[in-house]
């Protein structure tokens, strides 16, 4: 099975940021470590069902790392992650790009999951 997406980083960013994490109805998990990555995707437009280029803030985050309400769990659409830029807290909703679902392991071994974001706040 393929795990890579047709997802070109704009910028190779290997450092980690720590960001909140809040899935609706449950305690936010504070100080995870995340990898932080502004990935341009292509998809077809609504509209017009040609392809165009989207950016995604994508997170790459420890399996181990991924707790809500202090249990491991895997990500779901919707999950909200809180990381401070420039002095301001933003907030990135977990989406899904096209067909694919807002988040999948980065590879077979299931340690780490990529997390693919839009900024709504």
């Amino acid at each position: 099975a393929m795990f890579h997406l047709a997802g070109a980083p704009l910028l190779r960013q290997t450092f980690s940021v720590l960001v909140t994490l809040q899935r609706a109805g449950s305690a936010p998990t504070t100080n995870v470590a995340a990898e932080p990555r502004n990935v341009q995707y292509e998809v077809l437009s609504e509209e017009s069902g040609l392809p165009e280029q989207v950016t995604f803030r994508d997170y790459v985050i420890a399996a181990a790392a991924y707790l809500v309400n202090g249990v491991a769990v895997a990500p779901r659409e919707g999950d909200e992650f809180t990381e401070p830029i420039d002095g301001t807290n933003q907030t990135f909703t977990a989406l899904p790009i096209d067909k694919r679902p807002a988040a999948h392991p980065e590879d077979p071994s299931g340690k780490r999951w990529i997390i693919h974001t839009k900024r709504t706040a």
